[in-house]
Parts: C-alpha cells; sequence; structure tokens
C-alpha cells in the first residue's frame, strides 16, 4: 500500500502539483514550496519515528500508510473545496509518509 501511495505521489501530484496550484489561485513560488516541503516534514518525523520502531518496522509503515492516505485524500479535496492551502497541508502529510 505504502508503495503505490508514494508512486502516486511521485508520479501524479509532483507532476501536476504546479499547475493544480496555479489553477487554485498560487504563485510559482507557491508551487515550488508545495513540491519541496516533503522533504522537510520526512526528516523531522524521522527521529520520532525511530524511537518507538525498536528496531521494527511495523509502526513507521503503518504510519506511514495512514498519513500517505490521508495526504492524498487532502489533495484531491482541495479542488473541491477551491482551497488553495490544503495543497500545503496535503503534501506536509505526505511528507511524513515518506
Amino acid at each position: 500500500m505504502e508503495n503505490i501511495l508514494s508512486q502516486i505521489s511521485f508520479f501524479i501530484i509532483v507532476s501536476s502539483a504546479s499547475e493544480y496550484a496555479k489553477f487554485l489561485g498560487g504563485t510559482d513560488t507557491f508551487a515550488g514550496l508545495v513540491l519541496g516541503i516533503p522533504t522537510v516534514c520526512s526528516g523531522m518525523a524521522l527521529i520520532p519515528l525511530t524511537r518507538y520502531d525498536r528496531g521494527r518496522y511495523k509502526v513507521p509503515l503503518l504510519f506511514a500508510c495512514v498519513t500517505g492516505a490521508l495526504g492524498t485524500a487532502l489533495y484531491g479535496l482541495a479542488y473541491r473545496a477551491r482551497f488553495l492551502y490544503l495543497i500545503l497541508i496535503s503534501r506536509l502529510v505526505l511528507g511524513l509518509a515518506f
């Protein structure tokens, strides 16, 4: 499941994020922020998750699946809600999945 969600994020969301942001009223700078912010979130989530995994992958993988599904859903809902910042919020959540 996590592999599918990651592929969706990298191939669909990344390729369409700038046009999607512009459609909802964002600028080129905002589109760049949307594309770059998941890296920051994934780095910040790395330290707390390694404390709870105890050498196993169950907790981080479950966390990644849940946040990946939530982030992808939020990204799709931004169009319906006509809310530009929902794209940014969804990419922050997807960053936690990475």
